[in-house]
Parts: structure tokens; C-alpha cells; sequence
């Protein structure tokens, strides 16, 4: 029998709301029963129809709160809430006009529709429409809310905010959806961009969500008043949120707060009053983009049109992060730069026509690429160059502090372009490979160790090398010990007026250049005579008589280049496959040898000197072709 009961109540159609038409017979007071036709003032649990009447007179809500089960303004016809307060406990359809007067409500506990040819009026700045359910703005609708805030209040339930008309605008938005509840701004297919003139914000323990991909436009600021470290918050994952007023603000604290992308259009300053976390592109166009020492988290592309003093850097980290790639379309300073891709192949790229330059710079995960702009470091965090690094055109320029080395310990592929590394604890190389194994890849473009010199490190672990073109230029001392390194192409470059020794102790080069005469920019921080600590512990003594001493055997499987300066054999043998070309001073003394090809020749320019100083017996220098 309970059975049955269940079944007929499972089965029972739904029961209409008792209807009524409005009439304006008598006067605009909604709470007149001689204004409704078929039955007395309406409640809680009546539809009500307000039609176009001849009178010309409309409900007017004023003396105390008014209340229907459903609501339906018909076209031509408009409803005014005044003094008090109108609920309506299912849904409005509004094919007119709603005005609204006073600093009171017009609660909607399901869904508001905007129908074709709709209209509002609201003249109070305390004006508010509550919805339970959601708005929806259909195609042909044309509100303009220029005053008042309309939020959506649920506990436990989705509210969703459909718009479908681009002339909607709003003044205030704000949810208030707690619980398991949230605002959704809907992204279906027919969703049209619209305009927040006021603020937007979303109270402590609500979230809004946002699948709309177009463009809402904020003149106002954009709060959430979820504290930090809450797990609710506003969360876009689609669309462009575009600050398009005067002085504004984002105040985003919770760390479920984020947006997927935000232009800055404002004409004054757009600060910030938290860290800010976008997981798409960041477009500076005008004003000024303070973050006032707030960190950005970046996930898309970071566009500066207005030009690099529209950014104001001062105490800011910028942490390029997320899983997609990133470029910078600008010539920006940034006062710190992170890069923490969630993904390892996710990268940060700056393209031709671009420059990223900050104070310093910390790798945590993900790739970097230079593709024609400039990447300008003046301080590694890290004490070697760590990840991916992709350097096809352009420039990338790393300064190290005093204290700290800066070696190898990532990946580094130059196709072309300049790779300046800077500073680091005075007289100690770069190392190749730095407690990680590391591949080193080049075919063009030129990779220059300024101020010291560059170590080849056998140790325990794997230096994979693919040199085939370029040239690797360093100011001091170039040492290897791996016998794995033999490059097919590119030089080695010992520059600079420093006397620099040059160790093979296993291995082999390609090409080798002297040009020891020119300054080297390391002469102002390492003068004439100072004495420097190796990375061992030992002391060595900087001079500078623009020399190259050759402290091992040394193979060069391609031509040897003299161009200034002197190269000075020091009693060790050199092997040479293909030609000798001496501008500067090439010195085969006593016990030395320059083993040469039979078919290639050795060229002594003008200006240029060959020195074969030998002694006798054992110690003769020889100069052979095998």
C-alpha cells in the first residue's frame, strides 16, 4: 500500500500558481486589489502578468514588500520597484521595462529572463536585484543596469549568468553563492561580450566560475573576499577580463583565486592588493600596471604596447608558470623573473623584437628560448645555468655576483646569436657539466665566458656535445679532461689581454683562434696583478701580457689561428690537420713540436712572428709534416 502511495505521488502533474492580471484600474499601487483582475493583492504563491494597459498605469511597489509566485512583464508594460522590496519566489520573464528607485530589492529566488526588447531603469546606487538560480540576457534584449548591484545568492546550488545580447551592461556584479554553490558566467556558443561600469566581487566563502571565452569589461575593481589561503575564490578559466576604467584595483587573496586572462586598458593606475595568478596572457595597452610589490604568476604571453614605464616592477616577482608556453612581445624590465613551467617541455620564449631584462633570475622548471630578442640577467639566483636552453638568434647575456660560480648543469642548444655569461667568484671557470649530466649543442652563433676561463669537467657525470659550427670564446684558460669531447666544426676563441693557459687532457678541438691583444672586458674588475682563489683552493696570480701557455698535448683537427697575442707551446707537442695562419706570435721552444699534414702549409703574415727557439738534443724544437 506505501508502494502505491509513492507512486501516485511520484506521478501527480505539477499544480499551476493561481494567476493574475494586472488592470491599473484604480491607481500604480501594487498593493491596490482593485488594480488585479481575478483575485485580491497577489502573495508568495501567485503568477502574476502585468500586460500593456490603456490606463498608462503600471505597478508601482512602495508602501510595504510585495510578493508573487511568478512574474511576467509583458511588452510595453514596465513595473517599478520603489520603497520596498519585490520577491518573487520562481522565475521573472521580462518582455518590458523594470525600474527601480530607491536603495531596495527586487529578489528573483529562480531565474530572471530577459526577454527580446527589454529594458531597466535603475536611478539608486542601492538598488539590488537578487538572483537564486540565475539571469539570463536574451538575443535582442537591451538592458543597461547603470546603477545598483545585482547578485546571485544560493547555498548548495549553481547560479549562472547567461548573456547572449552585446548591449547588456551591468554597474555592480557580486555573488554570494556559498556552500557547494557558485556563479557560473555561461560560455555557450551564443555568448556575447558585456560591461561591469562598477565592481566585481565575490564574498568570503563563494566562487565565481567563468566558462565565457569573450570579453567583460571592468571599470571598477575586481575584489574577492575570500582571505588568503582560502580554497574558494574566482576562478576564470576562459575569456579576457579588460580593466577599462580610471584608478583600479584587483584584490584576488585567496589561493584558489585566479584569471585566465587580463588586459590593462585603464588611464590611470591598476594596482594590486594581493598576489595575482593568471593562467593565460597578461596585455599592458595604457596607464600604468603597478602590482605595488604583489608577485604575478603567468601562464600565457606577457604583451607591454604602451612601453616598459607602463609597468611598475619595483619589489614584484614575475613567475612564468602553468604548463602552456610563454613569450614576451615587449622590452620590459622586470625587477625578478621565475621560471616554474609545470610541465618540462613547457617554455618561456622571447622572440625578435623583444627584450626581458631583470635584476635577477630563478629557474625552477621548464625551457627558455631566444629566438632573435634579448634575455639580460643581472643577477643568477641559481649558481649554474639550470634547464633547457634554446638560443637560435639574439642575445642572452647572464651576470653573476662575486660569491657565487656560474656553471652548467642544464641543457644549452645555440644555433646562433651571442651567449654571454659575466661575473661569478673572480678567477674561476665555468664548468661543463656541474653535478648533473648535461648536454651542450652547437652549430652557429657565438657562446663567450667573459672574465674567466672554461673547464671541461671529466667528473662522474655525462657532458653530451654536438659542436659543429660557432664559436666558444673564453677570457681565461680552457681545460679539458674528457676524452669524449670532439667537436666536428665550430672554434674555441682565447681572447682578451689576460695570460690564459690552454689544457687538453683528453679530448680535441676543432678549430683554435688566439687573438690575445684585444682588452677583455674583465680588465676593470680583475686588474693587472690580482691574486685570485681557485675553485681547489689554490692561488693564481692574474696578468695580463696577452699570452696563451699550452700546458699539454694538443690535438686541432682543423686549422690553427695565431691572430695577436702569443701562443707559446711550452715544450708540449701540437697537431694541427690543416693550416697555420700566424698574425700575433707563435712560439715552438725548446722540447716543443707543430706537427702538421703534408698537404696543408703553415702562413706567416706580415707583422706576424714564428719563433723556433730549441736546444740541443732532446730538447730541439720541431716543426714536422707527417
Amino acid at each position: 500500500m506505501k508502494l502505491l502511495c509513492l507512486l501516485l505521488v511520484c506521478t501527480c502533474p505539477a499544480v499551476a500558481l493561481p494567476a493574475v492580471n494586472w488592470t491599473g484600474s484604480v491607481s500604480t499601487n501594487w498593493h491596490t486589489p482593485g488594480n488585479w483582475s481575478g483575485g485580491p493583492v497577489p502573495d508568495a504563491s501567485t503568477a502574476v502578468i502585468v500586460p500593456e494597459v490603456a490606463s498608462g498605469n503600471y505597478p508601482l511597489v512602495s508602501n510595504s514588500a510585495g510578493y508573487c509566485g511568478s512574474l511576467t512583464v509583458e511588452a510595453g508594460a514596465s513595473l517599478t520597484v520603489g520603497a520596498n522590496n519585490l520577491n518573487v519566489t520562481n522565475d521573472a520573464v521580462m518582455h518590458g521595462q523594470l525600474n527601480m528607485t530607491a536603495g531596495t530589492d527586487f529578489r528573483v529566488a529562480g531565474t530572471i529572463y530577459w526577454q527580446p526588447g527589454s529594458a531597466a531603469n535603475i536611478t539608486n546606487s542601492g538598488a539590488g536585484i537578487v538572483c537564486g538560480v540565475g539571469m539570463t540576457f536574451l538575443q535582442g534584449s537591451n538592458v543597461q543596469l547603470a546603477n545598483g548591484t545585482v547578485r546571485f545568492q544560493s547555498e548548495n546550488a549553481a547560479c549562472y549568468l547567461v548573456n547572449r545580447s552585446p548591449a547588456t551592461s551591468f554597474h555592480n556584479i557580486r555573488s554570494s553563492c556559498t556552500g557547494t554553490g557558485f556563479l557560473s558566467i555561461s560560455g555557450d556558443l551564443d555568448a556575447q561580450d558585456f560591461a561591469i561600469n562598477g565592481s566585481l566581487g565575490n564574498d568570503s566563502l563563494s566562487t565565481i566560475n567563468c566558462a565565457f571565452t569573450g570579453t567583460i569589461t571592468l571599470r571598477g575593481n575586481l575584489t574577492d573576499y575570500n582571505v588568503s589561503g582560502a580554497t574558494d575564490g574566482i576562478r576564470f578559466d576562459n575569456g579576457t577580463l579588460r580593466m577599462d576604467g580610471a584608478d583600479q584595483s584587483i584584490n584576488l587573496a585567496s589561493q584558489a583565486c585566479y584569471l585566465k586572462n587580463l588586459a590593462c586598458s585603464q588611464s590611470g593606475i591598476l594596482s594590486l592588493a594581493a598576489n595575482l595568478a593568471l593562467k593565460g596572457n597578461l596585455a599592458i595597452e595604457s596607464g600604468i600596471f603597478d602590482p605595488g610589490g604583489w608577485g604575478i604568476k603567468l601562464g600565457g604571453n606577457w604583451t607591454n604596447s604602451a612601453g616598459s614605464a607602463a609597468f611598475d616592477e619595483a619589489g614584484s616577482i614575475v613567475t612564468f608558470a602553468y604548463t602552456t608556453d610563454s613569450y614576451i612581445y615587449a622590452n620590459e624590465y622586470f625587477d625578478a623573473v621565475v621560471l616554474d613551467k609545470g610541465f618540462p617541455g613547457a617554455s618561456l620564449t622571447i622572440p625578435q623584437g623583444s627584450a626581458l631584462d631583470c635584476q635577477s633570475y630563478d629557474w625552477a622548471q621548464g625551457s627558455l628560448t631566444v629566438g632573435g630578442g634579448l634575455f639580460y640577467v643581472r643577477d643568477m639566483v641559481d649558481a649554474s645555468i639550470r634547464g633547457s636552453v634554446t638560443l637560435t638568434s639574439g642575445s642572452i647575456v647572464l651576470i653573476q655576483d662575486f660569491s657565487q660560480y656560474l656553471d652548467l648543469s642544464g641543457n644549452l642548444n645555440i644555433s646562433g646569436g651571442e651567449f654571454h655569461i659575466h661575473g661569478g667568484v673572480p678567477g674561476n671557470d665555468t664548468y661543463m657539466p656541474w653535478n648533473i649530466s648535461c648536454i651542450f649543442s652547437m652549430s652557429a652563433g657565438l657562446f663567450y665566458r667573459h672574465g674567466s676561463g672554461l673547464t671541461i669537467d671529466a667528473g662522474s657525470y655525462l657532458l653530451t656535445t654536438n659542436i659543429s659550427g660557432g664559436t666558444i670564446r673564453v677570457d681565461g684558460q680552457f681545460y679539458c679532461e674528457r676524452d669524449d669531447f670532439q667537436p666536428a666544426g665550430g672554434t674555441l676563441e682565447l681572447y682578451g689581454s689576460a695570460n690564459a693557459n690552454l689544457t687538453m687532457l683528453g679530448g680535441n678541438l676543432r678549430n683554435l683562434r688566439i687573438d690575445k691583444n684585444p682588452p677583455a672586458d674583465s680588465e676593470n674588475s680583475f686588474p693587472e696583478g690580482t691574486w685570485v682563489t681557485q675553485r681547489d683552493g689554490s692561488q693564481a696570480l692574474m696578468t695580463r701580457a696577452n699570452k696563451v701557455t699550452v700546458t699539454s698535448d694538443v690535438l686541432v683537427a682543423g686549422d690553427l689561428n695565431v691572430a695577436s697575442g702569443t701562443l707559446d707551446l711550452n715544450g708540449n707537442e701540437l697537431s694541427c690537420w690543416d693550416d697555420v695562419f700566424v698574425d700575433g706570435i707563435l712560439s715552438v721552444d725548446a722540447g716543443a713540436a707543430l706537427f702538421m699534414t703534408q698537404e696543408d702549409y703553415l702562413q706567416v703574415n706580415f707583422g706576424g712572428r714564428l719563433e723556433v727557439l730549441g736546444g740541443l738534443g732532446d730538447a730541439m724544437a720541431r716543426i714536422t709534416a707527417s
